[in-house]
């Protein structure tokens, strides 16, 4: 039985912080996509911008979108690790491919 690749889009929100902190909170969050045999092909920041409904106080967040390749099984532990991530205010995966 193969694990076929997939593609997603995976766009999530950190808390608005410095640029050092930004950068530490994505690489622990791609070390998680690692251990889960997650693959990142394309990262796009796209920086600090109001939220349309304030979430947890935050009225902004950086905003941030992946293009990842994982087995569809997977998806369901990445959305669980983004979702317990105290980092993250929001998140969301779709498939592109």
């Amino acid at each position: 039985m193969t694990n076929t690749l997939e593609q997603y889009e995976m766009t999530f929100v950190l808390i608005e912080k410095d640029a050092a902190t930004l950068e530490t909170q994505r690489e622990e969050i791609k070390n998680n996509l690692n251990r889960r045999n997650v693959e990142v092909s394309k990262v796009d920041l796209l920086g600090n911008k109001p939220l349309f409904h304030e979430k947890n106080h935050h009225k902004r967040g950086n905003f941030n979108c992946w293009q990842v390749s994982a087995a569809r099984g997977s998806i369901q532990q990445m959305r669980a690790d983004l979702n317990v991530n105290a980092n993250v205010l929001k998140s969301m995966i779709v498939k592109i491919g």
